[in-house]
């Protein structure tokens, strides 16, 4: 077993890196809180220690980032501890996994450095795949507020910007390591660091050219944003249908004289299947301005499935464009593993209802005017391939929809908040962030909250269109960042072996 005093070290080191989430004015943690992880990893004698420490720093970090998750305990009994516990297991044990490789491949001074950020990037990238995978736990998300920085995300999406976090982290490292090193490993480092500083600092100057960036010209097209502050119990409750309706009703005749092109409304804005709600639907879509349209949220069921979708309605009640959710949520909108959890906790399964079926692909709506903007639903908006493809498809904005009071007024809607502000850096698009109980806002191609609505408010927001279809290098590239990652690693690891035993006598 560790020492006590590693462990405790370990403890606060990775409590550190999760408060860098929690407040913007801790954002700096991130730029060193994985130094002590790093420098103990290194020192272990076995490689079941440096899995024991891995396992440790991951269930810290992991385990009270993603807490807000068994909120939803409240609302689907013990389901909410078990989405936590397979969020939480699957990316402790990828962080687990990620250790026991650098663990293995750092045995010099130049791969403790030069590795950590490549691995890095690579362990966000496999993060984000798989049933449980999702980015929330990018180091990139902990510097919203920090916008020089978070312009990076541009060029190389969230994993260059969580490559030069842990960069700086491992910069710190070999600083420390350096006492009583070999004298050609000091001269080695030493080059490596002034380069890496160099770098760094022409890096931070040309971000500095992105300044204007939300000078973008606007359309003539007018959105609204409404956050109507529905309390979850009525949300979840078709009895509650009606009533909601009544003040959607009287709020649509008030928010009806602003003479939008474009009124965006929540997802699952009335309790209960669309097949059940059109009329209300349409009744609402009644008091739309001539040629307005009217987004809004619903689930939907065909003779074999069911869908978490978006629908687009005119003032004649048309229903002239559905999109359906692609990334469905575990344990919330579906239930992995139901044939086994059937045999071993069948009264489990009260709470869950028929599973959310995934939707066949992306679709783009347009405005009354022709913009065609993408739509995300929830959490979709932390993914940043779904932003992409939108993009690939002609996206000139985006909008995304949610029902964050699930999670009350926890870490979890700034966190979902922020990564949607990285998509927008990434698109240079315009981003429309709509609520039930909030956080509500828009967002400027910067990532620049322009303005918001708060929680637990009742309100709307009213904004022109900025429209773009321009690339960015990230989405000229895409991906090609953490393939170069993935080669540079490749390439270090095969000189590690040959080349610098071989040639440089290094050890």
């Amino acid at each position: 077993m560790m020492a006590a005093g590693q462990v405790f070290i370990i403890i606060v080191s990775a409590f550190l890196l999760g408060r860098s989430f929690y407040n913007y004015n801790m954002a700096f943690l991130a730029w060193g809180a994985l130094v002590p992880y790093f420098f103990i990893l290194f020192r272990m004698p076995t490689i079941k220690k440096a899995f024991f420490l891995s396992f440790t720093f991951g269930s810290i970090f992991y385990g009270t980032l993603f807490y807000w998750i068994t909120i939803v305990s409240k609302w689907v009994g013990p389901l909410g501890y078990a989405g936590w516990l397979g969020t939480f297991l699957y990316l402790t044990l990828l962080f687990s996994v990620m250790g026991i490789f650098l663990y293995k491949i750092c045995n010099s001074l130049w791969m403790k450095v030069f590795a950590p950020p490549l691995v890095w990037v690579l362990f966000e990238w496999l993060q984000s795949k798989g049933a449980f995978g999702q980015t929330a736990g990018s180091l990139a998300y902990s510097q919203k507020a920090e916008w020089l920085v978070s312009q990076s995300a541009a060029y190389g999406g969230i994993y260059l910007l969580s490559f030069i976090i842990v960069l700086v982290n491992s910069l710190i490292l070999g600083i420390v390591l350096l006492r009583g090193a070999h004298k050609k490993n000091q001269i080695l480092f030493s080059g490596y660091f002034l380069a890496a500083i160099i770098v760094l600092s022409s890096w931070m100057t040309f971000l500095h050219r992105d300044r204007h960036i939300d000078d973008i010209t606007r359309s003539s097209t007018q959105a609204l944003v409404f956050q109507p502050n529905v309390a979850q119990y009525k949300k979840l409750s078709y009895r509650y249908s009606f009533e909601i309706f009544q003040e959607l009703y009287k709020d649509m005749n008030t928010m009806r004289l602003i003479n939008a092109d474009l009124y965006i409304f929540p997802e699952s804005l009335i309790p209960g299947l669309y097949n059940q709600n059109e009329l209300l639907y349409r009744q609402l879509a009644q008091l739309l301005p001539a040629k307005s349209y009217m987004l809004f949220g619903s689930n939907r069921r065909t003779p074999d499935k069911y869908y978490n979708s978006l629908f687009v309605m005119d003032q004649s009640g048309n229903n002239l464009q559905c999109y359906d959710k692609q990334r469905i949520v575990p344990f919330g909108e579906y239930m992995p593993f139901r044939k086994l959890i059937d045999h071993l906790l069948p009264e489990t399964l009260q709470y869950m209802g028929a599973d959310i079926s995934p939707g066949d692909g992306i679709k783009l709506f347009s405005t009354s005017n022709h913009e065609r903007f993408g739509v995300s639903i929830c959490f979709e908006s932390i993914f940043p391939e779904i932003f992409y493809q939108q993009h690939q498809n002609g996206s000139e904005f985006s909008v995304v929809v949610t029902n964050d009071g699930w999670f009350f007024d926890t870490i979890a809607l700034k966190i979902h908040q922020n990564a949607t502000a990285f998509r927008a850096v990434e698109s240079r698009k315009q981003v429309l962030f709509c609520a039930n109980t909030g956080i509500s806002s828009i967002i400027q191609p910067s990532g620049k909250i322009n303005r918001l609505i708060a929680y637990n408010s009742k309100g709307y927001m009213i904004t022109k269109i900025k429209k773009n279809t321009g690339n960015t290098y990230y989405y000229k590239h895409f991906n090609l960042f953490i393939l170069v990652c993935a080669m540079v690693l490749l390439l270090s690891i095969v000189g590690e072996l040959f080349l610098r035993k071989r040639f440089l006598g290094i050890k």
